[in-house]
């Protein structure tokens, strides 16, 4: 796949950064928070790369919780849950793209 020089000149390099942060088991609001100090401390990039599951926290605890005949599960709609309307907003406050995880309710969308 060959772009024209006039292309890569135009929008310059591509900054990426991966994230490692501390996550709890359960503790999402803990997590979010977490995760958007570290995405501002860190300036200047294009791209942020979180964890799988960087939302809840990746561990037997939290992977229990996709029972669906659990009412206290974690799981969210992929598109109106309020992890991703708090990446949402977070990426436009950083004029970014983040990449983050997050516990699926595969029936809701």
């Amino acid at each position: 796949l060959a772009f024209p020089s006039m292309l890569l000149a135009a929008t310059g390099p591509l900054r990426v950064l991966g994230l490692q942060v501390e996550l709890h088991a359960g503790q999402t609001e803990a997590n979010l928070a977490r995760a958007e100090a570290l995405i501002r401390a860190n300036p200047g990039h294009r791209l942020y790369v979180l964890p799988e599951l960087s939302s809840h926290g990746y561990c037997d605890e939290v992977l229990s919780q996709l029972d669906p005949t659990r009412p206290e599960r974690p799981a969210q709609d992929a598109e109106s849950g309020s992890v991703t309307a708090f990446f949402c907003r977070l990426a436009r406050d950083v004029d970014a793209h983040i990449s983050y995880g997050f516990l699926r309710d595969a029936g809701a969308g």
